[in-house]
């Protein structure tokens, strides 16, 4: 599972980038310091902050297309209650897909939540004839620009994809 959706991991490998580059020769061993600091406290005041922001989504029901949204969903206590494929690459099978359906149609106020990068098509054919909401969020971050923040903007935009799963804010 990416381990770049929780946080508390994000702020563990910079601490390992920052150890490794601080045992190169001239490198600014302070200031390294300096940005490491700055990041960890922006991101655990990002993270409070998408904590509070995402309270009215912990009563429905969340599906990923597969297993990377795991991470971000176990951190904030989300209901990430069906995972469609394990594996991308393969089509889950029939048996599976049938126990997915019938877990959107017991569902409160269902979402999916799908991925730029895979094919829509398939979502609307296993959801047709069902009340299914759907929102896009991305895993690989490729529209987010690379900025000091950049980090917080991706989790802020994954938090966004799940408050357009709220009823209220909801694409069927």
């Amino acid at each position: 599972l990416p381990i770049w959706l929780d946080p508390e991991l994000a702020i563990e490998m910079a601490e390992t980038i920052r150890e490794a580059l601080a045992r190169l020769d001239g490198v600014n061993v302070p200031a390294l310091d300096q940005n490491f600091q700055q990041f960890k406290a922006s991101v655990r005041e990002t993270d409070s902050a998408i904590r509070a922001k995402l309270t009215p989504a912990h009563d429905i029901s969340l599906f990923s297309y597969h297993s990377a949204f795991t991470r971000f969903a176990d951190h904030y206590d989300l209901k990430l209650e069906g995972v469609l494929t394990l594996n991308p690459e393969l089509s889950p099978g029939a048996r599976h897909i049938a126990e997915v359906q019938d877990k959107l149609r017991k569902g409160r106020h269902p979402c999916l939540l799908t991925e730029p990068q895979f094919n829509q098509r398939w979502w609307k054919s296993i959801t047709q004839d069902l009340d299914v909401t759907f929102s896009t969020w991305d895993p690989l971050a490729t529209e987010i620009k690379v900025t000091a923040d950049g980090y917080n903007d991706f989790q802020h935009s994954i938090a966004d994809a799940v408050l357009k799963c709220l009823p209220e804010d909801a694409q069927h």
